[in-house]
């Protein structure tokens, strides 16, 4: 797993595209995005469907929500697995990974005092995470 170090410029684009730049108003405006991802082995074997919800906080942050799922698509005896990028700290969302084929889990996680928040799905297999798609 490779963790990137991003510029202010970067950065700044990485919240825009995250869909997490600040609205217009300083209102309690509650916004969203859906991400939708497979693996990125050459027959995807893994699926994730999330949809990201936001609105300020009172730290001059973000508050939200991460829910959906993830399913195993092939029965390869590789697991399922979803992760947040969360301002530099990556975790798993999944209770447990999904497998074996056929098998799909809730995924959830909240979110306070945050900027930018990705998410993405991986293979897991002895521990080990492959071809994990890009944060999105």
């Amino acid at each position: 797993m490779r963790l990137k170090l991003f510029s202010a410029a970067t950065g700044l684009a990485a919240l825009l595209v995250a869909g997490l730049a600040a609205p217009a108003s300083s209102a309690d405006v509650a916004a969203g995005r859906n991400v939708t991802q497979k693996t990125s082995d050459a027959s995807p074997g893994g699926y994730m469907s999330v949809r990201v919800t936001y609105s300020p906080d009172s730290h001059g942050g973000y508050k939200g929500t991460v829910k959906g799922h993830i399913e195993d698509l092939e029965g390869d005896g590789y697991c399922v697995v979803a992760q947040v990028w969360n301002d530099g700290e990556v975790w798993d969302i999944s209770d447990s990974p999904a497998c074996p084929k056929g098998t799909a889990k809730t995924v959830t996680t909240a979110f306070t005092k945050t900027n930018t928040v990705l998410v993405r799905v991986c293979l897991l297999k002895r521990g080990y995470l492959y071809y994990c798609h890009q944060w999105g």
